[in-house]
């Protein structure tokens, strides 16, 4: 594809903290579903969305060790409920979720819950029709990823990849819709409930300001799909927090691509944000109604 943004490598890590066996129909209707754009989605362009731009697993493990980010379980959503969800709407969003959560649990190699929440997707995707090619031996690497910082990490992003690589080609624009917006509003909680410190963590919140670039991406992809009445509700919470993303007053520049030492490109942006803390915390309190009401079965 093309048009791919390269966010710096802090970007992802603020989204983590904060990711074919043959053609299933998914939705009865999906003949009659207007078609999405794909080509026109910068979120999608690398098939990364919540693992967007991921930094170096060292990266992520510098970062949360330089600002003291410690890992909260109870910020996650219980993979108990999933099998709660009734709808397809409802599950394509929770799958987004529990997706963000399984990247929360990859940016501190928590091997503990990856089990779980691993086999909570895999449920959603079946539940979903969805069938990638995600292999047994793929799944117990996960499970049984512990030692190398990076083997979840790794593992994660290959599924994640796999699912988003198989919606765009069987033009399942509507799933990767609400896929993307439980995934991405479950990285914006998670994130904003770690960092509530305006003055000493004001560069990792301005990070999250930035994301606005992404948002607007996802409120395009579920926009495509207004007059679905099953999409109300999201498409109406959507519209609140553009607003809160929109008092954040971030002004987009350019960005300027420098060659590290280890031979990797790294983008810094040239970004004019100008939050208050305020319009941030109000934010914040948008981003846990959001999540509250996307969750509830």
């Amino acid at each position: 594809m093309k048009g791919k943004i390269i966010l710096p490598a802090i970007t992802a890590l603020v989204l983590l903290l904060n990711a074919c066996n043959g053609c299933s129909n998914t939705s009865q209707n999906a003949a009659t579903e207007p078609a999405l754009d794909f080509e026109s989605i910068n979120v999608i362009d690398s098939i990364d969305a919540i693992f967007y731009a991921l930094p170096s697993p060292e990266e992520i493990i510098t970062y949360i060790n330089d600002n003291k980010v410690v890992f909260n379980a109870s910020l996650m959503h219980n993979y108990k409920e999933a099998k709660l969800y009734e709808g397809y709407e409802k599950k394509a969003i929770a799958c987004g979720v529990y997706f963000a959560d399984l990247a929360y649990i990859s940016a501190f190699n928590k091997s503990d819950f990856s089990g779980e929440y691993l086999s909570t997707i895999d449920y959603l995707l079946k539940e979903l029709n969805i069938n990638p090619n995600f292999t047994k031996e793929q799944q117990k690497r996960i499970i049984n990823a512990s030692v190398v910082p990076d083997s979840i990490y790794a593992v994660s992003r290959e599924l994640y990849d796999t699912v988003i690589s198989y919606l765009q080609e069987y033009d399942q624009g509507k799933t990767l819709s609400l896929l993307s917006a439980g995934a991405f509003v479950e990285s914006l909680y998670i994130t904003t409930s770690l960092h509530n410190d305006f003055d000493k963590q004001k560069e990792a919140i301005d990070r999250i300001a930035e994301q606005k670039l992404l948002f607007e991406d996802i409120f395009t992809m579920v926009n495509t799909y207004q007059t679905d009445a099953a999409l109300n509700d999201l498409i109406n919470d959507l519209n609140v927090l553009k607003k809160s993303y929109d008092d954040l007053n971030v002004n987009f520049g350019g960005g300027e691509a420098n060659l590290q030492p280890n031979g990797t490109l790294h983008i810094e942006s040239k970004n004019d944000i100008t939050l208050s803390e305020e319009n941030y915390f109000i934010f914040s309190d948008n981003i846990k109604d959001f999540r509250t009401r996307m969750i509830r079965q």
